[in-house]
C-alpha cells in the first residue's frame, strides 16, 4: 500500500489484504500497526495505491513456530483493522511471461546463483 504521510512524503508498506465484493462494491480489508507513518498516512489520505504481487510473497507471523502467547497478546494491542473501497482497478502485465520450460529453468538457475 502506498499513501502520503503528514509531511506529504510517500509511504509504502507490504501488507496482506483480502478483497471481497459487497453490494457490487469491492472492499479491501487488512490490518496495520498503529501509530506508524503507514497508519497515519492511511488514516489521513482518502486514496491509497494497492499493488498485488501474488499470494506467495507474504509470510504470516502465524507461520512461525512457538510464538509465546504474551508476545502475540502484545501485538494484538498495537494492530488495527482497516477497510477501503476500491474506486478504480487497472492491470499491467510484464512482458515476456510466456517462455518455454528451458527458459524458466535457466531463470531459476540464474536466480539461485546470483
Amino acid at each position: 500500500m502506498s499513501a502520503s504521510n503528514a509531511y506529504n512524503l510517500p509511504v509504502v508498506t507490504q501488507l496482506p489484504v483480502f478483497i471481497e465484493e459487497r453490494d457490487s462494491r469491492k472492499i479491501l480489508r487488512g490490518c496495520i500497526m498503529k501509530d506508524t507513518y503507514h497508519h497515519t498516512a492511511f488514516v489521513e489520505n482518502e486514496l491509497v495505491l494497492v499493488v498485488f504481487t501474488g499470494h506467495n510473497i507474504y509470510v504470516s507471523g502465524t507461520w512461525y513456530r512457538n510464538l509465546p502467547s504474551d508476545y502475540t497478546q502484545r501485538l494484538m494491542k498495537i494492530i488495527v483493522a482497516f477497510k477501503s473501497e476500491v474506486k478504480e482497478m487497472d492491470t499491467e502485465f510484464k512482458l515476456s511471461q510466456d517462455r518455454d520450460v528451458d527458459s524458466y529453468r535457466n531463470i531459476i538457475f540464474k536466480l539461485k546463483t546470483h
